[in-house]
């Protein structure tokens, strides 16, 4: 509920930023970045919920009976997914 609050606060506050500075208001493009970044909200979920999945494998009961090499390539691989969960978080923190 907070994070729809903070959502709608900053939706306010990038319209009211355009209408200061009109050059930059091009109705269109304005949509079709929001859709954009409304989409990246749900790849965002997406790819937290897979990284939970991923975590939560490393605590299962069979995890140590895996060979080293599978566990260090569990490893890297939760890495690259926090990677990218972080590279999905960049557009949002840039445009709002």
């Amino acid at each position: 509920m907070c994070f729809v609050v903070h959502l709608r606060q900053q939706t306010e506050e990038y319209a009211a930023l355009s209408h200061a500075f009109p050059e930059h208001s091009n109705g269109k493009a304005q949509q079709k970045m929001h859709q954009a970044l409304g989409e990246n909200h749900i790849l965002i979920l997406g790819a937290q919920i897979l990284v939970g999945f991923q975590f939560r494998a490393m605590f299962e009961a069979g995890f140590d009976r895996l060979p080293p090499a599978v566990q260090y390539l569990l490893l890297g691989n939760l890495l690259l997914m926090v990677v990218a969960l972080a590279l999905l978080f960049v557009p949002i923190s840039y445009h709002w």
